[in-house]
């Protein structure tokens, strides 16, 4: 008789050598506007807040749950590893624009035709340019501005909307969805007999 071995991969924690850096968000936004950049591991991943949907009450430095995910090619060997208390955020009182990079693409904002970066200042009657540019494979569905949804146009495979300063502060989000894919029905299909001639 012969035998047979069975051998288990256990995953590992991944390992972080540099944990990320926040971008400034204004009193009032929820960490979800902070970008975390910067950082750095061992494998492909994403940094991201443990809970986004904390707003800090009060101006000044604040600290949170930062966790890093391993991307989906390296989920079955390496485990997300968190670091409680790990990264500070700064609230501003100044009236600023905010904006994270989603995992399905990317956002870029200019002012007044000049590109700018999340934190930036922003005054009453500027105006901004939102472009939002997909990954392969994801469409966009939504861009708001505090909350409520810009129309935009769609060109190139980009994404654009306009929004005018009023007087507080801009967090900019977009929504995304898988684009479909037809699947086609083996079932559905015409059976055509082709008969030789002689």
């Amino acid at each position: 008789a012969t035998g047979t071995d069975v051998f288990e991969i256990v995953p590992i924690k991944a390992t972080v050598s540099k944990w990320p850096e926040a971008s400034v968000i204004a009193k009032g936004m929820p960490l979800s506007q902070s970008d975390l950049t910067n950082g750095v591991a061992n494998v492909e991943g994403r940094f991201c807040w443990v809970d986004e949907d904390i707003t800090p009450k009060t101006s000044g430095e604040h600290t949170y749950d930062v966790i890093f995910k391993p991307s989906e090619e390296y989920a079955k060997n390496y485990t997300s590893v968190t670091k409680e208390k790990g990264v500070t955020v700064v609230v501003s009182d100044l009236q600023i624009v905010a904006f994270s990079q989603p995992a399905e693409g990317t956002i870029e904002v200019s002012k007044n035709g000049t590109a700018i970066v999340t934190s930036d200042p922003i005054i009453n009657g500027d105006k901004l340019t939102i472009t939002v540019t997909p990954k392969t494979d994801w469409e966009v569905t939504s861009i708001t501005v505090n909350g409520k949804s810009c129309s935009f146009t769609q060109s190139n495979g980009k994404y654009v909307a306009t929004y005018l300063v009023g007087d507080v502060s801009a967090a900019i989000e977009a929504t995304f969805k898988a684009k479909s894919t037809e699947v086609i029905d083996p079932n559905s299909q015409y059976k055509v007999t082709v008969t030789e001639s002689v």
